[in-house]
């Protein structure tokens, strides 16, 4: 299974389900409070780290990505040494279309600070403090830098595609926001979108979501495919969002119907401005998705209050379908719920094949998740729909 995986490569690694180290040099980072184990990287599928920082510094980083892509896919990936801007964009690159989830590229500062920084901002505990380390002082998202992201061409959006449970046709795909930062390589938006709501940015964010989503949906020229974007509870109570979303669609000759919004509201959530918004918009076509619904607590009161037109059962439960009856059960009954309510269910998080057919069975109608691809840069997304039509 790891046939491409050179023996030079060694695996520095600590304890199963946190950080692994990955590199050509024994023991690249420095970092000696870590056991080390030469070979292969099979021992990497065992340890099943939850990060992964890939030194980039040995003479073939490329063969390392495609290593790590092979043995610990579902990990977030960090890109740690030096190197110049132009080759650091083309690993970071690889790694995106290798199927990685990078979370950050090429820090200068090879050391357990710079790593901790990483762990920080991904909710984890620091790497150091666990190995009885004192801690560094990590790295942080500075507010200035989250604005100069927005003229500096530093967000980006990623594509993972969503298809029919039952016929495997492409559907369409949800734009995923990133900020490639300068320091930290690619964030994801959870970890910036509340800061940006505080600055007073969510309404550029949006606004740069819709445009590259949409502008490439229109250059893609894949015909009925839709678009997804996610939209906080303070977007949609911008009180001209309406009008920003159809021009948008004006502006790429994309119809309104080809578009979805992805909202996590409860009814009493939303004010009547919201609702009247969102009713405007369905009005021009614009479908609603309510996301992350979870079917353990599952209302149907909420179903038929909110103005939504997709259901998106969340991943943690389809996660867990394969191994519980009960959870089957609550699938089941929600997507025919849904169906009695003339709503499409969407299953995130589908990960294995079991998942898939346990879906179809169910009469979910569409299905998204790695199994199926990982969210993929603008160009690597054509390419897939080339490959899967």
């Amino acid at each position: 299974m790891y046939d491409t995986v050179s023996d030079r490569l060694v695996l520095i690694e600590s304890r199963p389900g946190s950080l692994a180290v990955v590199g050509e040099r024994a023991n690249p980072l420095g970092l000696d409070w870590l056991g080390m184990e030469a070979g292969d990287l099979a021992s990497l599928a065992r340890v099943a780290p939850s990060h992964i920082a890939v030194d980039i510094d040995g003479g073939d980083p490329e063969t390392v990505l495609q290593s790590v892509a092979q043995a610990a896919s579902a990990a977030m990936v960090m890109l740690v040494g030096k190197c110049d801007p132009e080759r650091a964009d083309r690993l970071e690159r690889l790694a995106f279309e290798l199927g990685l989830a990078v979370i950050g590229g090429c820090v200068a500062r090879t050391d357990v600070d710079a790593i901790d920084g990483f762990l920080s901002l991904q909710g984890m505990p620091p790497a150091a403090a666990e190995a009885g380390l004192a801690p560094g002082s990590g790295l942080s998202l500075r507010d200035v830098d989250l604005a100069a992201a927005l003229t500096d061409g530093q967000l980006f959006i990623v594509l993972h595609p969503r298809i029919g449970c039952c016929d495997g046709r492409l559907d369409g795909f949800e734009a995923l926001l990133r900020w490639h930062h300068p320091e930290l390589g690619a964030l994801s938006a959870a970890q910036f979108i509340e800061q940006a709501e505080r600055l007073g940015l969510q309404e550029s964010v949006t606004d740069f979501v819709l445009g590259e989503s949409l502008g490439w949906l229109a250059r893609s020229r894949a015909a009925g495919a839709t678009m997804s974007v996610n939209l906080s509870m303070g977007s949609l109570a911008e009180p001209d969002l309406c009008e920003r979303v159809l021009h948008h669609c004006d502006r790429h000759e994309v119809s309104p119907s080809r578009l979805t919004l992805e909202v996590q509201a409860q009814p009493g959530h939303l004010g009547e401005a919201s609702l009247a918004a969102m009713a405007r918009m369905r009005s021009h076509g614009v479908r609603f998705a309510l996301d992350d619904f979870d079917v353990s607590e599952m209302s149907l009161g909420q179903l038929v209050r909110l103005p939504i037109d997709d259901v998106k059962l969340d991943r943690q439960t389809i996660g867990a379908a394969t191994g519980s009856e009960e959870t089957r059960r609550l699938i089941v009954a929600t997507v025919a719920a849904a169906r009695a309510l003339g709503l499409r269910t969407v299953a995130e998080g589908v990960e294995t094949l079991e998942t898939l057919t346990l879906l179809r069975s169910a009469g979910c109608d569409l299905a998204q998740g790695y199994f199926i691809s990982r969210p993929m840069l603008p160009p690597a997304a054509l390419a897939w729909m080339g490959a899967a039509a």
